[in-house]
């Protein structure tokens, strides 16, 4: 039997008070900045100065802050929103025109969406319309109200415009039809001459 000596034993069980303490670390950075202290006569704690501590920069908001209020334009837009429009439709398929004369008899302003509800003259055919005026982004639908195909339109399809009134895209319910090109303007003399006293499907 092997027997660990008498001295191993004793090293091990040494008392931690007895064994040599960590040497103190010098401070690395000796050019450190120093917090200045100040003295409250009040009490015996040093109390650090913030004034000499902190700094306030100057900064700037990058960006731009919208000020444009869409729902106050609708409001104003309701006023002096043009009544009447007219113009040709184009069907991409075919080189014939087709003269249009929209009549709106209801502009509602619903937030920033204009509600429209009115009429629209196909040629020989009226058929009701809805539509909708966003005045933030001056897009427009009309929605043609028949089930009935009208001058090459079918049910179903939507006129959308990008840039207000002046110019719509037909956007037809099957991908086999390209649909056309509606072009309005505010001269309703030539159009309105034309038209039949009564002429409608509803």
């Amino acid at each position: 039997m092997h027997f660990l000596p008498a001295v191993d034993l004793w090293i091990a069980n040494e008392l931690p008070l007895e064994q040599a303490l960590p040497v103190a670390i010098e401070q690395e950075d000796s050019a450190a900045p120093v917090l200045p202290v100040e003295v409250n006569e009040d009490s015996s704690e040093p109390a650090f100065s913030l004034e000499a501590t902190l700094e306030i920069k100057p900064f700037v908001l990058e960006g731009s802050v919208e000020s444009f209020d869409p729902v106050a334009r609708a409001s104003e837009l309701v006023k002096t929103m043009q009544g009447k429009w007219c113009g040709v439709y184009r069907p991409f398929k075919t080189d014939s025109e087709i003269d249009v004369v929209l009549t709106f008899q209801r502009i509602t302003a619903i937030g920033q969406i204009i509600d429209l509800r009115g009429e629209m003259l196909l040629g020989k055919t009226q058929i009701p319309v809805n539509g909708h005026f966003n005045a933030k982004s001056d897009q427009v639908e009309l929605i043609p109200i028949s089930d009935q195909v009208i001058n090459g339109l079918e049910p179903g399809g939507i006129f959308v415009g990008l840039q207000g009134f002046s110019l719509f895209g037909w956007k037809s319910p099957r991908l086999d039809n390209p649909g056309g090109r509606l072009s309005l303007n505010q001269d309703c003399g030539q159009q309105i001459s034309k038209a039949p006293a009564v002429l409608g499907l509803w």
